[in-house]
């Protein structure tokens, strides 16, 4: 296991995240907490709104941090469109949010829409020493 992955497992757990992100107009940073999905070296951020700010602006501003517990990480977002990818995301969306399971039974999956759900993904860069966000996944 390499440091990303080590830090990640110990903070998987966790049930929410910091996400830091800069607006794309005025360039200033926000701050939002949000649930987080953990895959070894891979996060996760996910929501059922694409119309929220933040996911508006890490599609302009990619670079984030994220802070889960004691832990933060830097990176860059960028766009997931894989369906594969994004049934793994609702595996493990349904394994540990148990509340997230009626919305995601009634759609059977999160609905194509982009404004109605997306999951951003995060992975290490060790070039970087840090790790990175991967963006916006749209189903």
């Amino acid at each position: 296991m390499d440091g990303v992955t080590e830090r990640l497992a110990r903070v998987a757990t966790h049930r929410t995240c910091q996400l830091t992100h800069r607006g794309r107009k005025s360039g200033r940073p926000f701050e939002v907490t949000i649930w987080f999905l953990v895959d070894t070296d891979t996060v996760y951020v996910t929501t059922m709104n694409m119309r929220r700010q933040w996911t508006q602006n890490v599609q302009v501003n990619r670079d984030v941090a994220l802070r889960i517990g004691p832990e933060t990480f830097a990176g860059e977002a960028r766009l997931v469109t894989e369906p594969s990818e994004m049934a793994e995301v609702v595996r493990l969306l349904k394994a540990k949010y148990w509340l997230a399971r009626p919305y995601l039974w009634l759609k059977a999956q999160p609905a194509p829409e982009p404004a109605a759900a997306s999951c951003h993904k995060w992975l290490s860069h060790p070039d970087r020493g840090t790790a990175a966000t991967r963006e916006s996944v749209s189903p």
